[in-house]
């Protein structure tokens, strides 16, 4: 008991319980710093993510924008040729009767279609087909109204003026004028030629104004 009691009072004994204190005090601060770079490194590894995320993201839009850029270019160029076509089509073959334009615009397998009926097969037939309606009214005007283009398609509104001078198939000049709209559905190829017109307006109403009336059938 005498011995533990001195044991305890020597100097060394205090040094001892310091350097015990010491190393607690140095073992909380190594997990205290440990905990704190790991909640950096964790930091660090979130932002760099998000930096990623960031930077693959703007990657996707400029290719997105750049990448379809020239695609739409192209197509819109591409309608805007259609469109012209039509419209070269209409003053040149119709109002201005300058007919060798049919083999410069229409494939040689045109086809015209009026109110779902087959008119005009080839571009020999067409060119028939439009020489009937300028002898007919030689003063006609055809102005589109409206055009509407999706890929290889143009749509157009119409109206058509015109005279009635000379012979209109096997019915005699009336020297009436005549006012009718329609519409017409164009189809194009791959060179942008029209391979196909699908037209539909009021034949009836156009004869009507030249003075031709309906006479109901004879039941008797």
């Amino acid at each position: 008991m005498i011995s533990k009691l001195w044991l305890s009072k020597l100097p060394f004994s205090d040094s001892i319980s310091q350097a015990s204190s010491i190393n607690n005090l140095l073992s909380v601060f190594l997990f205290l710093t440990s905990i704190r770079l790991s909640v950096q490194l964790l930091d660090l590894q979130w932002k760099l993510s998000r930096m990623k995320s960031a930077i693959l993201l703007s990657i996707l839009l400029l290719t997105g924008l750049f990448g379809c850029q020239p695609v739409s270019e192209e197509g819109t160029d591409k309608n805007e040729r259609q469109k012209a076509v039509v419209n070269m089509y209409v003053d040149s073959c119709w109002n201005k009767h300058k007919l060798l334009s049919i083999h410069e615009l229409m494939t040689k397998d045109f086809t015209r279609n009026l109110n779902g009926i087959t008119v005009a097969n080839g571009q020999k037939e067409f060119e028939a087909y439009i020489k009937n309606f300028i002898r007919a009214f030689p003063t006609m005007k055809i102005k589109i109204d409206t055009m509407i283009e999706k890929d290889r398609q143009v749509v157009t509104t119409w109206t058509f003026e015109g005279t009635n001078t000379g012979e209109f198939a096997e019915y005699l000049p009336t020297g009436k004028k005549a006012k009718v709209s329609g519409v017409s559905l164009f189809r194009f190829n791959e060179e942008g030629k029209i391979i196909r017109e699908d037209t539909y307006y009021n034949e009836l109403y156009l004869l009507q104004q030249l003075g031709y009336t309906l006479n109901p059938p004879n039941l008797k």
